[in-house]
């Protein structure tokens, strides 16, 4: 595969450790969270941390996003893949937007709206539906699974806690990273 010549120039895992893990496939984002006893969240679970259950359109509520709430495309997306965003481009560094932030009583989630996609567990498909308490809808490891939070190359829309995408396994890009959350001891 050949890649665009900017292509590293937003792979940050290395070079800059205060930026979000990004540019990892599905299988390579689920093997890092496990050999540190951790997973990729499940989409309930990742929207659970976004909004609490408590229905906000965003992490932070439901304020409308500017560049100080998150990174991410203010207006309209110049082009499709277009290398947008608050900063110019890229990622920001983890926790630039702490007014943006979702707030636990454990502590801030910081870029959970905007900054990278992150990928989660499920296989994405339609909603069931159904009542579900937790669940999890892994079917298919090589399938095209749910990534969740948008990025600094997607608008408002994009970067709100109930919108889903949908990336292939094998696909991995700057702009599409994860996070890992601490398994049940």
């Amino acid at each position: 595969m050949q890649y665009p010549a900017n292509w590293a120039q937003f792979c940050y895992l290395s070079q800059k450790p205060d930026h979000p893990v990004n540019s990892f496939s599905w299988p390579e984002a689920k093997a890092f969270c496990e050999r540190s006893d951790k997973s990729l969240p499940t989409e309930a679970q990742w929207e659970w941390a976004a909004t609490g259950g408590e229905g906000h359109k965003y992490a932070w509520g439901d304020e409308e996003p500017t560049c100080e709430l998150a990174d991410y495309t203010p207006g309209v997306l110049p082009r499709p893949s277009a290398d947008a965003g608050c900063h110019g481009g890229g990622p920001s560094a983890v926790g630039s937007h702490p007014k943006g932030d979702r707030i636990w009583p454990t502590g801030h989630l910081h870029d959970i709206s905007g900054n990278v996609w992150e990928w989660c567990l499920d296989n994405y498909k339609p909603y069931s539906g159904k009542d579900e308490v937790d669940p999890n809808h892994l079917e298919n490891e090589t399938a095209v699974h749910v990534v969740r939070g948008g990025g600094w190359n997607r608008s408002a829309d994009g970067i709100r806690a109930g919108f889903r995408g949908g990336a292939r396994y094998d696909y991995w890009v700057p702009g599409l990273g994860f996070r890992c959350v601490r398994n049940p001891k």
